[in-house]
């Protein structure tokens, strides 16, 4: 266990991974590998691997459960002696002849009575449940952590573009697919299984990872969803702020029944006087701000702000002072 984990001063493996895959997958080497382990005691009782008198406390099976799970011996990870309900607390008791436990880099299935071999059915069939249908929580439990994993790392990314919004509207259906396919949290209506599953998860913390990732990301979409609209609405408004007067104005010439260009050309800088005029409102200078920005948004480029101009302070000179009677 301690070699599979590549713990320090453990000699390799005695398997290749790529060999065991058989080309029916491609094992990712740089990641650190999650270990199931299942052991039944031949003899009478498992041996103690905590040898201190500290340990005294700890039945032999919570110490196999421990070293198992955390891949660690005595020697790279003593636990706290003390510590023994915070770390196992969270221990499954199978049944009175086996427990589990749930840890951030394995699993471990330990028995709590001895193994009569051949004879002994309970633990083949637990031993067939530990490679069918608990393994195939954990796994599940795996493909979640690796799916949000890979998200948290395209929403930074996305942070980071200088188009967030498009790639937040991708990764917001990304997160859809992500819960509709693998965001489950029972694999049955009862069972192991789902307790297993519950313990990985909560040993990677995905239900608050999810939760986080899911929340920033709707937050992100309605905000750039609320931007959008106001800048439609100050679109809209400047399109109406430029051709209501012209529309106004030409169309009352039309029932009046002027006919002249001179007069025509008196209505247009009129029309293009109250145009004007209403450009130089508050209103229609936000207006005209929002859509300057929006525009140099769309082209990539950011406008720096200006720099307040510097006015020098009068310094009062020598020969203005008073003196202040004594």
């Amino acid at each position: 266990m301690r070699a599979i984990a590549s713990r320090r001063g453990a000699d390799p493996p005695p398997f290749d991974v790529r060999e065991l895959a058989d080309g029916q997958a491609e094992p990712d080497l740089s990641t650190k590998p999650f270990s199931v382990a299942f052991v039944s005691p031949q003899g009478k009782r498992l041996p103690l691997l905590f040898p201190r008198l500290s340990y005294r406390h700890w039945p032999r099976g919570d110490q196999w459960l421990w070293t198992l799970a955390s891949c660690s011996d005595f020697t790279d990870y003593p636990p706290d002696p003390n510590s023994r309900q915070d770390l196992l607390g969270h221990a499954l008791r199978l049944s009175a002849d086996w427990r589990a436990l749930v840890l951030r880099d394995g699993a471990a299935f330990v028995a709590t009575r001895p193994d009569r071999g051949v004879d002994d059915t309970f633990f083949g069939f637990a031993e067939t449940n530990v490679r069918t249908v608990y393994l195939d929580a954990l796994l599940l439990g795996m493909l979640q952590d690796h799916a949000i994993t890979h998200l948290e790392e395209q929403l930074g990314a996305a942070l980071d573009d200088p188009r967030p919004h498009v790639l937040m509207s991708e990764l917001e259906q990304q997160v859809t697919r992500f819960r509709q396919r693998l965001w489950w949290l029972h694999i049955s209506r009862h069972g192991i299984g789902n307790e297993l599953l519950s313990g990985y998860q909560d040993q990677h913390h995905l239900r608050d990872r999810f939760t986080q990732l899911n929340a920033e990301i709707v937050e992100f979409n309605h905000t750039a969803r609320d931007d959008t609209d106001y800048h439609v609405q100050a679109t809209v408004g400047l399109f109406t702020l430029i051709t209501i007067p012209a529309t106004v104005g030409f169309a009352a010439l039309q029932v009046i029944g002027v006919k002249s260009p001179a007069q025509f050309a008196v209505a247009g800088a009129i029309v293009v006087a109250v145009t004007a005029s209403l450009m130089l409102t508050r209103p229609a200078r936000l207006v005209i701000s929002a859509t300057r920005q929006r525009l140099y948004r769309a082209l990539g480029q950011d406008r720096k702000p200006r720099t307040p101009r510097r006015t020098a302070t009068p310094v009062p000179r020598p020969g203005r002072l008073r003196r202040r009677p004594p």
